[in-house]
């Protein structure tokens, strides 16, 4: 099972509330409201405690998740928020939490992107390992 694959699987089945916690602690309550569209990043922290849900932002969410799990398997939580923010050669040289923000539909070529990105830091460990 690919990368992605096994994201978009882990991302179907988690619980909102634990996927609001792992963004929250991992990428902070504002970009989690930004790329899920909602104004008060304080809704997030909400979600992760369990006060309220997600209605309107949930699958937005579950997207942001797929990506994140993809790239924490080789990233930390540090790289990861600036892969989110930076433009991105695959995606137009748009910031991937663009695409997530304005088009839940884009969410596969993000996800592509982000296992582009991993699958390089893998490769580029290997080789150092190989020197």
């Amino acid at each position: 099972m690919s990368p992605t694959d096994v994201a978009h699987r882990e991302a179907t089945r988690t619980d909102f509330r634990q996927i609001a916690q792992e963004l929250q602690e991992a990428l902070g309550q504002r970009l989690v409201a930004y790329a899920t569209g909602v104004r008060s990043p304080q809704a997030v922290g909400r979600w992760a405690a369990g006060k309220n849900e997600p209605r309107g932002a949930e699958q937005g969410l579950r997207n942001l998740y797929r990506v994140f799990v993809v790239l924490r398997e080789t990233e930390n939580a540090q790289t990861i928020r600036a892969w989110l923010k930076g433009a991105n050669p695959q995606l137009a040289h748009r910031a991937p939490i663009e695409f997530l923000r304005e088009d839940s539909a884009s969410v596969t070529a993000v996800t592509d992107a982000a296992a582009t990105f991993a699958d390089a830091t893998v490769t580029d460990a290997a080789t150092l390992v190989d020197a």
